[in-house]
């Protein structure tokens, strides 16, 4: 639980810190003075919410604010948001998090597989905590799975779509087999048919989800009673290091865990609730769960990349029609190993254009003839070799108090 008094030093560090004046400029221009406006953990809604286009509009130098020496790693997005990559710096933290009391006592050695670019952060966290780690080459997976198999590791953490593709190279290494127990997996949105089918090539592993973010780390855990669980994914907050809250069913995060780029009421455009039914594992406090993201630029599904921009090109075709605003579900599948992918499209119908069968086909039609996964993969072919079911379109009435809907929320 964060204290008032651990709030109010965070609040005066980046107030008047001589590093950066990115806060006291951000504060000032949203009317918030955390020295005259923060007397009680109450006020903690005063203080303005932050958004990666925020950080976004100045240069990554501004949002460093500690000295050159303090900094112990860097960490990039992936560049979805209008192709700009957000570049935040990491400080050793003096906190423990409870994600500690999660941690199996028998990890054992454990390989990373993520890319070059989000690995080096992430051997840093593993090194804090004195974990053993080997950090293997998405590139080559032959070779990180036979190096596992020399030094036995025990567990792999990587992400849910490179865990589907190492099957057959693990498969390939009877002594890895031998020694696997734990895959950790993060990175990206799992669906529940994605983790049932993980389950299905991993039987004999116990497999887990983390919660994180380039920009906030690691924020929310399983243990092994929340792994298990088949009908929704559950997860304990880490407390100690970050507060956690939701805005209209978006999930607001304070990192009090780095100082270099402290994140305050950051935005996540993750979609959670609080429940709080206990853990039968005995740790305190509410659980969150995820529910896909409030504003996505593009989810991974099936091995395809589903972006904002693909399904933008249909929308604008069919502007006589319909509104600006949509809503993509993408719903995951794997029947017989191979996934299955089903789109159902939310769209608001112009005034005086009729709900009718002629309207509804048309619009269906321009999607399966207009959208595009690839410059050499269209959107028909591959409805065409079973892998997407034509696609579903519903007509709705989008909320007119809110801002235009343009989300794509995997399941």
């Amino acid at each position: 639980m964060i204290t008032y008094d651990s709030w109010k030093a965070l609040l005066t560090f980046v107030y008047n810190n001589e590093h950066s004046l990115f806060y006291k400029e951000h504060f000032t221009k949203n009317n918030f003075n955390p020295e005259t406006d923060f007397s009680t953990l109450d006020d903690i809604i005063k203080i303005p919410l932050l958004t990666k286009k925020d950080l976004l509009s100045v240069p990554s130098e501004n949002l460093c604010f500690v000295p050159q020496s303090e900094i112990c790693s860097l960490s990039t997005t992936s560049g979805t948001t209008n192709g700009a990559n957000l570049i935040t710096f990491q400080s050793p933290s003096e906190l423990t998090s409870n994600a500690t009391a999660l941690e199996h006592d028998d990890y054992g050695i454990d390989m990373l597989l993520f890319s070059p670019i989000r690995a080096g952060a992430l051997l840093y966290y593993y090194n804090q905590r004195k974990q053993v780690t080997l950090l293997g080459d998405i590139h080559n997976l032959p070779m990180s799975c036979s190096l596992a198999a020399q030094s036995n590791v025990r567990t792999i953490t990587t992400t849910p779509t490179m865990a589907i593709i190492l099957k057959k190279y693990i498969a390939a290494q009877p002594a890895l087999l031998k020694s696997l127990t734990y895959l950790r997996l993060g990175g990206e949105v799992i669906s529940q048919s994605k983790k049932e089918y993980l389950r299905e090539l991993y039987p004999n592993l116990e497999i887990f989800t983390v919660y994180s973010s380039s920009e906030l780390g690691r924020f929310a855990s399983q243990c092994s009673h929340l792994s298990k669980n088949d009908e929704e994914s559950l997860y304990h907050p880490n407390t100690t290091t970050h507060h956690l809250e939701i805005t209209e069913d978006e999930l607001v995060v304070t990192d009090f865990s780095n100082k270099a780029t402290p994140l305050i009421r950051y935005k996540t455009g993750d979609l959670a609730r609080f429940t709080e039914e206990p853990c039968s594992c005995g740790i305190p406090g509410p659980l969150i769960s995820f529910a896909g993201r409030s504003d996505r630029d593009s989810v991974r599904a099936g091995g395809f990349e589903i972006r904002r921009d693909m399904i933008e090109k249909p929308i604008l075709a069919l502007q006589d029609v319909i509104h600006t605003d949509y809503e993509v579900h993408v719903h995951e599948k794997y029947i017989g190993g191979k996934p299955f992918l089903r789109l159902v499209i939310n769209l608001a119908l112009r005034d005086g254009v009729d709900d009718a069968e002629s309207t509804r086909e048309h619009i269906l039609q321009t999607f399966i003839n207009k959208l595009r996964l690839s410059t050499t993969t269209s959107f028909k072919n591959m409805i065409a070799a079973g892998l997407f079911a034509n696609p579903e379109i519903v007509f709705v009435t989008f909320p007119s108090k809110v801002k235009a809907t343009e989300n794509i929320i995997l399941h």
